[in-house]
């Protein structure tokens, strides 16, 4: 069944099945075959959202991806606050956060993409430490 929202750049993007099969394989430390697998039997379940491709394997919002696949290691030590800046790391810079950046720029574009998700969502916005923050932006230890 295929649930396919209207894509909304602001909120996220699709991801192809190989790339997400990838990062399955490597997060979770399995083969690509097994990622697959889990990965299909989580759009089955409707665990993600996901729509046909025509490349083959369905497609995933990034999104519900980036909260399913690191389900496992944030089950243990993460709170919601730290779920919530671990997503706004990966939507903000998706490729690390930018050498070049300091500390304070960090905070402040982290906090303005929680507040601006946290009202798209209509959920209340948790007050977040810096600490949290940029320990999570790998800043801080």
């Amino acid at each position: 069944m295929e649930q396919d929202k209207q894509n909304d750049p602001t909120e996220g993007m699709w991801l192809s099945f190989p790339l997400a099969t990838e990062h399955v394989e490597r997060r979770r430390g399995i083969s690509w075959g097994e990622a697959q697998r889990v990965l299909l039997d989580a759009c089955k379940k409707g665990t993600l959202r996901w729509r046909n491709s025509r490349d083959g394997g369905p497609d995933v919002w990034n999104v519900s991806f980036w909260l399913w696949v690191d389900q496992r290691k944030l089950v243990h030590r993460a709170s919601p606050k730290r779920v919530l800046a671990n997503l706004a790391i990966k939507m903000l810079w998706p490729n690390g956060v930018p050498k070049e950046l300091i500390n304070n720029q960090i905070e402040q574009q982290m906090s303005d993409w929680i507040t601006d998700y946290c009202k798209q969502k209509n959920i209340r916005k948790p007050v977040i430490s810096r600490d949290t923050l940029l320990r999570v932006a790998g800043r801080k230890k």
